[in-house]
């Protein structure tokens, strides 16, 4: 390793921090071009330590900024050589910061501050483009704030459109996420801990939520939404209810699948196809002696009289009469109650 008497950094006690700053980064620019000599003696280790000097001095100073450090060097690294772990990028095409753990230790980046509060920001992390005229040249941020109490935290993810920053992603102390939505107000009345939410709002317009592939077959699944039970032991099928989306029949023609799980087995229960026919039991036949299986009708007592408010023409509506036992059903064509009684 280098030692303090060849690189000459002066002591705490007489040495003057800008200049020892000014002198620790030519003397950085030296030995990085050293490096790819042949026989120098100079290793990655011998400059990592003049980036740890160079770090502790900057933040003695006053008013040396942290753009002047990494601007004024080339890439910076801890503990390996500075080196691109993107492999998108080649290593010459950006300026990057590597801090590696070594193999028996992760590497840990931590920001903060003393916050008193309940719902203060005590971390950011900023993305921003000098080539931006304007004096906030902000793209981007994450946040890390404190959540109901100083002990606990979130998340936010800020963004900038057209200058103006909004927040976009909250995820809260208790894992809820929200796009659009900071979880603070309460959107179906339960209390904000009450469950595990997912939150999309889209404001002043409508908040969509797209799932899908790319599906060649005409008969295929493209899109699924499942609830699940944890509490389920001895399978890894935790499933009991699913929706799925699919073709029917051609690419550009949907249909969708409602399942449910009885006793650990998925059972196809409805299919609404493109066409619009819903067939309400894809099991087949239901037993003569089945409890199951069966599409309940609403009952009324007596003849019905209202007149029911739907989307329209073209539907019609049926309701058991339990004092006449009588199937009734209205017509939006011929707008009347027609009834028939049951055997």
């Amino acid at each position: 390793m280098i030692t303090h008497s060849q690189i000459k950094i002066p002591s705490d006690a007489s040495m003057n921090t800008q200049t020892a700053i000014r002198d620790i980064k030519d003397c950085l620019r030296g030995l990085e071009n050293k490096m790819s000599e042949p026989k120098t003696g100079v290793s990655s280790e011998d400059l990592d330590q003049l980036r740890r000097e160079l770090l502790r001095l900057t933040k003695k100073s006053t008013y040396q900024t942290w753009g002047d450090v990494f601007g004024a060097i080339k890439d910076f690294s801890f503990s390996s050589a500075p080196q691109s772990l993107d492999p998108r990028v080649s290593a010459a095409g950006f300026r990057y910061f590597t801090f590696e753990g070594g193999d028996l230790n992760y590497a840990h980046v931590s920001v903060g501050a003393t916050a008193f509060s309940t719902s203060s920001v005590v971390g950011v992390y900023g993305f921003h483009n000098r080539g931006i005229a304007a004096a906030n040249k902000r793209i981007a941020l994450i946040t890390g704030n404190t959540d109901g109490a100083q002990d606990s935290g979130s998340l936010q993810l800020w963004t900038m459109n057209a200058g103006t920053l909004a927040a976009q992603v909250y995820l809260d102390r208790d894992g809820n996420m929200g796009l659009g939505n900071d979880l603070v107000t309460t959107i179906n009345g339960s209390a904000n801990n009450a469950h595990r939410r997912f939150v999309l709002d889209g404001g002043t317009v409508t908040g969509q939520i797209h799932l899908g592939m790319t599906q060649a077959g005409t008969a295929s699944v493209v899109a699924a939404i499942s609830m699940f039970n944890r509490s389920i032991t001895g399978s890894s099928e935790k499933r009991i209810a699913a929706i799925f989306g699919m073709t029917d029949g051609a690419i550009n023609t949907g249909a969708l699948d409602f399942y449910t799980w009885l006793a650990g087995v998925a059972l196809q229960r409805i299919r609404i196809m493109g066409n619009g026919t819903i067939i309400s039991n894809m099991q087949g036949p239901i037993a003569t002696n089945a409890t199951g299986g069966f599409f309940a009708l609403p009952q009324c007592a007596g003849a019905p009289t209202g007149v029911p408010a739907g989307p329209g023409v073209n539907a019609a509506y049926a309701v058991f009469d339990t004092t006449n036992l009588k199937l009734w059903v209205y017509s939006t064509v011929a707008s009347a109650w027609k009834g028939v009684v049951l055997a």
